[in-house]
């Protein structure tokens, strides 16, 4: 039932969706190294202050605005360690003999989203998102079979190393999941409960009475104080004590 569940929410398209546009729009504060093309002095932006600019000196920017150079044709990203073609191997292999998670950058998936979209500046492109894909179909498989073991009687599981766009698949399924399996859990116990009256019922199990105590003996609703027990049976009285009748003359 579990595993039915979580692939049910899981491999659905809208979780999958749900929120990526968000975690892209957060991802671009992440620092990046770019080459720039121009010169410019060091400038105030509301997140910090960047530069100055030299053609051909590598310099750290946030992701947005290594963007919106990239996309005037006055820099060139380049690609993260984490995001070469080597470090992924090793991390897709590690992923495979280990059951824990590979730590990966927070916005991993996202960043490397958005880098690929300038296929020039990143090296081994095709085999980049070849092996990004495999690091992730991995990975969830890893979230699903954790997300099997929760029972009824779970309140929280821990996973660590999850990156963003993982925890934003896993939030609902898990919300949803935990509180059906609890609700199932409560109508269980109570069908439970139900069950054993019954069967108690049908066995004849019930309030007892002392044996030595007859059904006559017990008092009556409406009865005074002190009475309402059994009352001895009068002795017939004897010829002898019987009143005299007067005979009838006629």
């Amino acid at each position: 039932f579990c595993t039915l569940l979580v692939s049910m929410f899981i491999n659905d398209v809208r979780y999958k969706t749900s929120g990526v546009s968000k975690l892209e729009f957060m991802a671009q504060e992440e620092i990046v190294e770019v080459v720039p093309t121009f010169q410019m002095d060091e400038a105030d932006f509301i997140s910090g202050r960047y530069g100055p600019f030299s053609p051909g000196d590598p310099v750290d920017v946030p992701l947005w605005l290594a963007k919106l150079l990239r996309e005037s044709g006055r820099c060139k990203i380049m690609t993260p360690q984490w995001m070469g073609k080597e470090h992924l191997e090793e991390v897709l292999q590690k992923e495979k003999e280990t059951e824990g998670f590979q730590p990966l950058p927070f916005h991993f998936m996202e960043m490397a989203t958005l880098l690929c979209k300038w296929r020039s500046d990143v090296k081994d492109c095709t085999e980049v998102e070849r092996l990004l894909i495999e690091i992730d179909h991995i990975r969830d498989e890893k979230i699903q079979r954790g997300i099997s073991r929760l029972t009824g009687n779970t309140y929280g599981y821990k996973m660590s190393s999850l990156t963003a766009l993982e925890i934003n698949t896993v939030r609902a399924p898990i919300t949803y999941l935990m509180d059906t399996m609890r609700k199932f859990s409560k109508t269980a116990g109570i069908a439970k409960l139900a069950g054993d009256m019954h069967a108690h019922e049908d066995d004849g199990v019930g309030p007892s009475q002392p044996e030595d105590q007859h059904e006559d003996d017990i008092p009556q609703p409406g009865t005074p104080p002190g009475e309402g027990a059994a009352v001895p049976e009068e002795e017939e009285a004897s010829p002898q004590q019987a009143p005299k009748r007067r005979r009838l003359r006629r």
